[in-house]
């Protein structure tokens, strides 16, 4: 009989440390599998980060420009004593949609920089 339980507890424990070895397994993999995905999130935030901040900056120049040339405008409607331009107030609701957009494009890149 003892080598009967001697037998059922050597094959007890090989079972058992089949599981062991298969949990070690799928936690390594598990690892493997988390760490790729991570990379590949890391790298597309920093390619996006690039994109966006390669668009941002040619719109921002523009928005300076936009700006400079309201104020230039307005400073010579205002010397030529004629009151608000169509256009200039136009222009002028376009810049302030253009900067809260170029803000709003600065948060996306904060946020994408976050991700590494």
């Amino acid at each position: 009989m003892s080598k009967r339980i001697s037998k059922m507890l050597f094959s007890k424990e090989r079972v058992e440390l089949g599981l062991i070895d298969e949990v070690k397994k799928v936690s390594s993999d598990i690892e493997s599998e988390w760490k790729d995905a991570l990379s590949i999130a890391v790298d597309g935030a920093k390619a996006l980060r690039g994109k966006v901040d390669a668009a941002a900056k040619p719109l921002n120049q523009k928005i300076i420009a936009l700006k400079d040339g309201i104020d230039k405008a307005e400073q010579a409607l205002k010397e030529l004593g004629i009151g608000k331009n169509s256009d200039i107030e136009k222009a002028k609701k376009e810049l302030k949609i253009a900067s809260g957009q170029v803000a709003v494009l600065g948060t996306i890149a904060r946020k994408l920089t976050d991700i590494y």
